[in-house]
């Protein structure tokens, strides 16, 4: 084995050993996520599934309306991701109604260039004002 293949195993192993716990493990609340409605609930009326979607809050995070919690990148991943989500239980087309809402409402009280709503601008548009890119 050379020193490249020992060298790259070595940060495959850090990397897969930190990988686990990464967002959406079982320590982060509910709050960080836009949680898909219809989850099943057991047989004395307790939730014991919930479909967690688009995680937008940082770990702390206790109140899903707070701004101050926020990941911005995850932020904006999630902006770019809401109209690709599948849904389990919830009718697709008001999850995605209800997610861009919530997310939308975080991006137009922190993002600068976040102004006015995705449906006047498609996604490209809204990403080139983003980086300053010019188009032709």
């Amino acid at each position: 084995m050379s020193l490249s293949d020992k060298y790259f195993k070595i940060i495959k192993e850090i990397s897969d050993k930190y990988c686990i716990a990464a967002f959406g493990d079982s320590t982060f609340n509910d709050a960080c996520f836009i949680i898909e409605h219809g989850a099943e609930k057991d047989k004395n009326g307790k939730i014991e599934q919930r479909f967690r979607k688009l995680p937008h809050h940082s770990k702390n995070a206790t109140d899903p309306n707070a701004n101050n919690t926020v990941d911005i990148p995850h932020l904006r991943n999630a902006l770019a991701r809401v109209n690709q989500i599948k849904t389990i239980k919830e009718d697709r087309t008001s999850f995605i109604k209800r997610a861009t809402a919530h997310l939308q409402k975080h991006a137009k009280s922190l993002l600068k260039t976040y102004k006015k709503s995705s449906a006047e601008y498609t996604e490209l548009e809204t990403m080139c004002k983003e980086f300053d890119i010019k188009g032709d």
